[in-house]
């Protein structure tokens, strides 16, 4: 069952907004306290919204659409 290029485009957009989550999460030891919580908390919002991106349009095209 072939994907269309839109769901494909949303998957890779989904991928690349994980990938820069975990970039923001991997924080070195000297990052200054005021940066800390904000990369941490922008991070994680990142995976969230990368995960939906990413698996949200490949659930519902291969499930089918249910208006």
């Amino acid at each position: 069952l072939p994907l269309p290029i839109r769901v494909w485009n949303g998957v890779v957009v989904g991928l690349m907004l994980l990938l820069v989550g975990y970039v923001c999460l991997a924080v070195p030891a000297e990052t200054p306290s005021e940066w800390l919580l904000l990369r941490v908390v922008g991070g994680f919002v990142l995976l969230f919204v990368g995960f939906a991106v990413a698996i949200g349009p490949t659930v519902t095209a291969l499930l089918g659409h249910h208006d």
